[in-house]
């Protein structure tokens, strides 16, 4: 009963069946306490202030008492990790995370918050191993999952062509988890970005023809996954993510248009450059196209920092310690 109190949500109904649990048992019903104990921690990670560190100190507290009756308690130490790291003791929890993984390989939560830390920790090429490893390890039970924790590795180590293809590998296996799709639609902007950042170093007319057909590309594939996110989302899409994703898609358009109009304006560009030159004013008239060119796409240098926040509460932001 407290089990499908639990999945259902009602983490007050379950919290008091399984305090009752634990009564009875004289504190002997492991899984009770360690059901309570996830409880307060869950619940400090919706909590603020003095109220988060009560929850906290709440689950420690249990953890500590398992681990003490049973020193091979992965559970238990596996929860002490995730308080220390949401306290911001990432050195002791990634330790006791190193550990419990180690006495553990066929559990995915120690190899997952294990690499969770060491995105905190700036350890990316040591997060990244462990998230694949975990898709290789783990079956395809929480693959979607595991894929996110992956692309968002990547993608906060900058490494946004990696990320892409992870993305596009999780739509592709799991079309129905709407999350894939809206971050999707993130990194191709930021690729998108990107590859603006650096169009001043084109040199050639034909190559900045080639980027700017690269850019509407992805950008048109932004837009299209963002309001597929939207219509798929549907009720599951609150207010506040609903009017985020519909500004997305605003800026998107227009960002996608004023690519659109110098991508114009560099085609005529092309074709006055390949066409003989019989006069100085034809000269004058390509070289004139070209800065129109150039301050398009100048008047718009700065509008892509919109498209650097993300979740989903991400990474997303990721909670890093969620069970």
């Amino acid at each position: 009963m407290a089990n499908i109190r639990l999945e259902s949500g009602d983490m007050d109904g379950a919290k008091k069946l399984f305090t009752s649990l634990q009564q009875k048992s004289g504190r002997r019903d492991v899984y009770a306490q360690l059901s309570l104990a996830n409880i307060e921690f869950e619940t400090a990670m919706i909590s603020e202030g003095r109220k988060k560190q009560d929850h906290l100190n709440f689950a420690l507290k249990i953890y500590k008492r398992v681990l003490q009756r049973d020193d091979s308690n992965i559970y238990a130490a596996n929860g002490i990790g995730m308080v220390l790291a949401e306290r911001g003791h990432l050195t002791y929890a990634r330790d006791i995370f190193t550990k419990v993984r180690d006495s553990a390989f066929d559990a995915p939560d120690p190899a997952i918050n294990l690499a969770k830390i060491q995105i905190q920790l700036k350890k990316y090429p040591a997060a990244i191993q462990l998230f694949q490893t975990c898709i290789q390890s783990f079956g395809p039970g929480d693959a979607g999952l595991h894929l996110s924790y992956l692309a968002a590795a990547y993608k906060v180590a900058g490494m946004n062509a990696e990320c892409l293809k992870v993305l596009q590998r999780a739509v592709r296996l799991f079309p129905e988890v709407v999350d894939h799709w809206y971050e999707l639609s993130s990194i191709m902007c930021i690729i998108a970005a990107d590859m603006y950042a650096k169009f001043s170093n084109v040199i050639s007319l034909d190559d900045k023809v080639m980027q700017l057909k690269r850019m509407k590309s992805y950008f048109a594939s932004a837009l299209k996954y963002r309001q597929f996110y939207i219509k798929v989302g549907g009720v599951d899409i609150d207010e506040k993510e609903k009017a985020s994703a519909e500004q997305f898609v605003r800026k998107c358009t227009d960002h996608l248009k004023h690519i659109e109009d110098a991508l114009v304006t560099a085609m005529k560009s092309k074709e006055v450059s390949n066409q003989p030159a019989t006069n100085l004013h034809r000269v004058c008239e390509a070289e004139h196209m070209m800065l129109i060119l150039h301050q398009v796409l100048d008047t718009h240098t700065h509008t892509h920092t919109f498209y650097l926040h993300t979740y989903i509460h991400t990474i997303v932001q990721v909670y890093f310690f969620s069970e």
